[in-house]
This record gives C-alpha cells, sequence and structure tokens, in this order.
C-alpha cells in the first residue's frame, strides 16, 4: 500500500481571471525558471507585482477580502473563497487550478495507484502575527473539495494541522518525526518535495520512501494544467546513515553478521529503487559493491564461527575481489588458524565483556594448545622434552 504526503502552500491554488490562472500567493521568484515557451503576454502577466495586483484588483473585491497596503490575508481569503465554492460549485470549479499540488498527486495515483493522501496545513495560533494570516487550514478544504469533485471522491484527503509557529524548524522536524514514527515499515510512502519541505525529506525513517518532484511549468500554472513531477529518491542520506551504524559494528563490536544484516536489506531496498525506475546511475553500482562487501563479511562470520569449509568456499567464490592473502593463508592452514581464531575470540569477547563467553573460548583455547603441544612432543622422552622447551622458550 502507497500513501501520498505532502505540505500545501500559497503556490497550490490559482484562481482564472480573464485567460490566465493566477496563483493566489506564488509570493517568491524561483531561479531559472524555464522562460522561453512564453509568449510576451505570459511574460507580463507572470511578472510578481502584476500576479499580486490582479489578486488584490479582481478576486478580493469579488470576495470580500480585506486588502491594505495592497497585502491581503491568505486566511481569510481562503475562508472565504471556500464559502463561496460551497454555495455555488458551478461556478467556481472551473475557475479553481490547483497548480503544482494536482500534478503530484497526478503521478502518485498513476505510478502507485494512490489512495490516500495526508496534506500538511498550518493553523497557527492567532497570536502568531507573521504566521497567522498565511495559514493555509482552509485552502486544505478548497482542495478537498476540488479534488472529490474532479477524482469523484477516488481519493481520500486527510489534514494534518500544524498548530505551532510554522517557523519554528526543530518544532516542525519533531512533528514530521512523530507522525512518519507512526507508520508501517512496509508502506510506500510518497514524498511531495516542492519547497518548504526539507524537515520532512530527513524526518522519515520509511525504507521505502520516494520524492515527487514537481517540474514548475509558468505556462501550465497560467493554463491551469498540472505540473509534470518527476522520481527522486534522495538515497545517499540514508545510504549514509547505513554505512555508519555497519563501520559501529564493526569497529566497536565486531558484529559481522548485524553488518551483513543492515547490508542485505540496504540490497534489498536498492532493488526496489531499480524496480521503480529511479533515474541514478549510481544504483547498480551500489549494488555490486554490497555483493561484494557481503561476500567479504560472509568469510568473516565463517572464521569466527571455526566454519573454515565454509570460509573457504566463500574465498574461492569470490577470488576476484582480491581478499587480502594474509586472510587466505590463515583460513588455508589448519590447526594454527583454529588457535589463533580462538586466541582472537579471547580477546574479543574480553572487549565486549562478555565473561561467559570469553571463559568457553579461553577453556577452548587451552585444549587446543595442549594438542599442538602433544602433536609436537608425540615420541620424545621427557628429557628431549624439556630440552626443547628450554631452547624454544616453553
Amino acid at each position: 500500500m502507497a500513501i501520498l504526503i505532502a505540505n500545501i502552500g500559497t503556490s497550490d491554488l490559482a484562481v482564472k481571471i480573464e485567460d490566465y490562472y493566477i496563483p493566489i500567493g506564488f509570493d517568491r521568484e524561483e531561479k531559472n525558471l524555464p522562460l522561453d515557451d512564453l509568449t510576451s503576454n505570459e511574460k507580463d502577466v507572470w511578472e510578481q507585482g502584476l500576479r499580486n495586483d490582479l489578486i488584490t484588483e479582481y478576486v478580493c473585491p469579488e470576495l470580500g477580502v480585506t486588502v491594505k497596503n495592497g497585502k491581503f490575508s491568505l486566511r481569510e481569503l481562503t475562508k472565504k473563497l471556500l464559502y463561496e465554492y460551497q454555495q455555488n460549485p458551478e461556478k467556481w470549479h472551473s475557475r479553481l487550478s490547483p497548480g503544482r499540488i494536482w500534478g503530484v498527486v497526478n503521478t502518485a495515483i498513476k505510478t502507485f495507484n494512490v489512495k490516500t493522501a495526508y496534506l500538511f496545513v498550518t493553523n497557527q495560533p492567532e497570536t502568531e502575527n507573521r504566521g497567522y494570516p498565511s495559514d493555509t487550514i482552509y485552502l486544505f478544504e478548497i482542495l478537498k473539495l476540488w479534488f472529490d469533485r474532479e477524482l469523484n471522491s477516488k481519493l481520500e484527503l486527510k489534514p494534518q494541522e500544524i498548530t505551532t509557529s510554522a517557523v519554528d524548524q526543530d518544532q516542525l522536524f519533531d512533528y514530521y518525526y512523530k507522525f512518519f514514527n507512526k507508520r508501517h515499515p512496509s508502506e510506500t510512502i510518497l514524498i511531495s518535495i516542492k519547497g518548504g519541505t526539507p524537515q520532512m525529506a530527513t524526518a522519515s525513517g520509511i525504507p521505502h520512501q520516494l520524492f515527487i518532484e514537481p517540474q514548475l511549468s509558468i505556462k501550465k500554472i497560467l493554463g491551469g494544467e498540472p505540473s509534470a513531477c518527476q522520481l527522486s529518491a534522495y538515497w545517499y542520506y540514508l545510504q549514509s546513515q547505513k554505512y555508519q551504524a555497519v563501520k559501529l559494528l564493526l569497529e566497536k563490536r565486531w558484529d559481522f553478521e548485524g553488518a551483513i544484516t543492515i547490508l542485505q536489506d540496504w540490497q534489498q531496498l536498492m532493488g526496489w529503487l531499480q524496480k521503480y525506475q529511479v533515474a541514478d546511475s549510481g544504483i547498480a553500482q551500489t549494488q555490486n559493491n554490497l555483493q561484494n562487501v557481503i561476500a567479504v563479511l560472509s568469510v568473516a562470520v565463517d572464521a569466527l564461527n571455526l566454519d573454515i569449509p565454509s570460509a573457504k568456499k566463500h574465498l574461492n567464490d569470490h577470488l576476484h575481489l582480491g581478499i587480502c592473502r594474509d586472510l587466505n593463508q590463515q583460513i588455508n592452514s589448519k590447526s594454527e588458524s583454529i588457535i589463533l581464531n580462538l586466541y582472537t575470540r579471547c580477546r574479543l569477547y574480553w572487549n565486549l565483556r562478555q565473561v561467559a563467553n570469553f571463559l568457553v573460548s579461553l577453556s577452548s583455547f587451552y585444549e587446543q594448545v595442549l594438542s599442538k603441544l602433544l602433536q609436537i612432543f608425540e615420541g620424545k622422552s621427557f628429557l628431549t622434552i624439556e630440552i626443547i622447551g628450554k631452547e624454544s622458550g616453553i
């Protein structure tokens, strides 16, 4: 099952004025916008000051919204627009366009057959003078009505209200983290990453997640059309966390099996990303690297468990990896490798404070040493043994 998660903002609704759909709150200038496909008239209409003037001169008077010094409250405008939309949907539905969120919803439905979308909205305290006028709580209700009508109620929209200050980055991260922590790990999470969602992108620890990135097209916005979108994974960030965990397991705990489990889980996720054809050439290379690292770690597991035949098999199956000669020599030797292995286990368990495992390994080490001594001195007299012992320092 897949769900969609998105922030909605002031750029997610446009109202048709004469021939063009004008965003009611697109108050920032984004860099490197494609302008070559615009007519001279479309370029003039998109000019920031003119966009705002069109809303204040046409939409605000029509809805009875207060305009002061050329500015208006988004909260007030959307509240009154919601009322008018509810009263006369035939008049208003064709005049409204959801902008970039429309393209996000289309991609989620077509690619993953999404049935549920969680939209994060702001509903800040009235004392929050800076943020309160730009709250999107009523904008959500407008979008819900629009999508219900447009999609025949095939998509369930659920609001997630942010009731604290929307500029408090730490609180936003905590809010997103708690939301994602309630999700089931098996869910596929689609996250819209248009402006204003860095906390959302980093707070999620869900393994199966993809990001939907709307490609801003001024021509499509003005024409009331959904934006084209592309899927991204942003998997390098999550990979760094996985590798850090593996590094800690190996450096601090010598936990080869635990490291293999983490890497195999990451390997499966890489395969999942390839399944959905995420455009990133690094995924295939990462898959190959993971396979090699897991093979080397498997040799370490076998050697630590004294399963020499299995360790030799792993080595022979992966000679192309260039596993170090010392390891190869140690594994292919006989009794010496067992003694060295047991000695190493004693040191590991002592450092890990695993006293019971340490005592068992120490006992086995003592038995192997005695066995080795018997092999060396077999058939020799006690006098000869004493002489050899003195010469060798035993």
